[in-house]
């Protein structure tokens, strides 16, 4: 979906398939600003985004505007890891630059990647901080679980908790995880203590299923878990039906089913 101005906007489209858009600019307010909101549901939207921009700029070229992107497309792909591998992120991070946003927002971007590559990127942590302490004030974790080092490196100078760290060995073929690790378990009697998992993204939920599994395995009591970015595939996963979490806290930046496992956070 994408809105303007807290409006969503609506297109349609001709019997062909084609974008049938249409949109009023105020062509004589000089430095006028358009707050464009994608919150990312289909490609599609992009063409939406990158057509009504133009629009705007062509109509009134002194017009402000900016992009409050929560989810950040291809954000998975931040590295090639084979010669013939499409750096899909670099593309759509040029495709953001050319368009020549004044300020563009991002809510917990998966790598220093995409921040790094995207021009005017402000990353909105007070409102990631707000999720974050949300659900340690629901559930009341003993420590925080990091599945892995890239995770406990972005997050543990943020989220003041403590915290032990996963290593996954993973298949870079098949994306497959193989086994996980808990490291820091040994510093820790985990023994009936109730631990958050959080990070950035979640699809199938195999990255936390093999998580909450060692961390049984451990002795933990309840385990619960939040990520900022759900994909409704989650749904399709071993994890939702496991019986090993509590509860998952998520919002709304991508994820739009329902499910009693998920409560969504507010994202304001």
């Amino acid at each position: 979906m994408i809105k303007v101005n807290g409006e969503e906007y609506i297109y349609g489209f001709f019997p062909d398939g084609t974008l049938l858009m249409r949109f009023k600019v105020d062509e004589d307010i000089n430095n006028i600003q358009y707050r464009l909101t994608w919150d990312f549901e289909t490609l599609t939207e992009q063409i939406v985004l990158q057509n009504l921009v133009w629009h705007i700029k062509e109509k009134n070229p002194n017009a402000r505007i900016t992009l409050h992107l929560d989810y950040t497309p291809n954000a998975r792909l931040d590295r090639i890891e084979k010669p013939d591998d499409i750096f899909t992120l670099k593309y759509f991070a040029r495709v953001i630059n050319e368009l020549g946003f004044d300020r563009v927002y991002i809510l917990d971007p998966h790598s220093p990647v995409a921040p790094a590559i995207i021009n005017n990127v402000y990353i909105d942590i007070n409102r990631y901080l707000k999720f974050v302490n949300i659900v340690i004030d629901k559930t009341t974790p003993d420590l925080l679980y990091y599945p892995d080092s890239g995770c406990k490196k972005r997050l543990e100078n943020l989220i003041k908790h403590p915290n032990i760290c996963g290593y996954k060995d993973r298949n870079w073929d098949t994306g497959d995880i193989l086994d996980t690790e808990v490291l820091g378990a040994k510093k820790h009697n985990l023994t009936g203590k109730t631990i958050l998992i959080t990070d950035d993204i979640c699809s199938y939920g195999g990255t936390f299923l093999y998580a909450a599994k060692k961390l049984k395995n451990l002795g933990v009591g309840k385990i619960y878990l939040y990520i900022t970015h759900c994909e409704n595939s989650i749904l399709n996963g071993e994890l939702i039906n496991s019986g090993l979490l509590e509860k998952i806290y998520t919002t709304r930046s991508i994820f739009t089913e329902e499910h009693p496992l998920i409560e969504i956070l507010q994202n304001n």
